[in-house]
């Protein structure tokens, strides 16, 4: 691990380890690059690093998240927190895992699993960007569908009307 991940107690953003779950070491970066505001020289060295020894970053987790934690284990006011399958799902856009993850794992209710994710978001601007452009897609994916429909059916109205 480098010695300024080391001496800033950094783990690896979920996020990026997400991206590379999913073969996508460019996206791995940018997000590396976008969290850490570090250089992209350094932003590929830590992503390669990673590939090649990913438990060298788990030992950090625990102790970035730990100032988040009073000495009894329950999280300070105003902290959200959630895990990194958690925060894995909402990187790939799948808000209802990401709640069901939250829901599971700290047995809560459903609102408040969903409020949690919800605040988590608001606090993230790199997730809430990552979940902004799934919305996109997916918003041009059905309108380009719809178009398609009404295209189809206006061609079988004017076939109708020919015969």
């Amino acid at each position: 691990m480098k010695d300024s991940d080391k001496r800033l107690n950094r783990p690896f953003p979920a996020a990026a380890a997400g991206a590379l779950a999913h073969g996508n070491k460019l996206e791995a970066i940018k997000i590396y690059l976008e969290e850490r505001g570090s250089s992209l020289a350094e932003a590929k060295d830590a992503v390669e690093r990673f590939m090649a020894d990913p438990a060298q970053w788990e030992a950090s987790t625990e102790a970035d998240r730990a100032p988040l934690f009073d000495s009894r284990g329950t999280p300070e006011p105003g902290a959200t927190v959630v895990s990194p399958s958690a925060e894995a799902a909402l990187y790939q856009g799948k808000l209802i895992d990401a709640v069901r993850i939250v829901r599971t794992e700290n047995r809560i209710g459903l609102k408040d699993a969903k409020d949690t994710v919800d605040r988590y978001v608001e606090d993230h601007p790199t997730m809430r960007m990552q979940l902004d452009r799934i919305r996109a897609d997916a918003r041009r994916v059905w309108l380009t569908r719809l178009l398609v429909v009404i295209g189809l059916v206006a061609l079988a109205a004017a076939y109708l009307a020919w015969n």
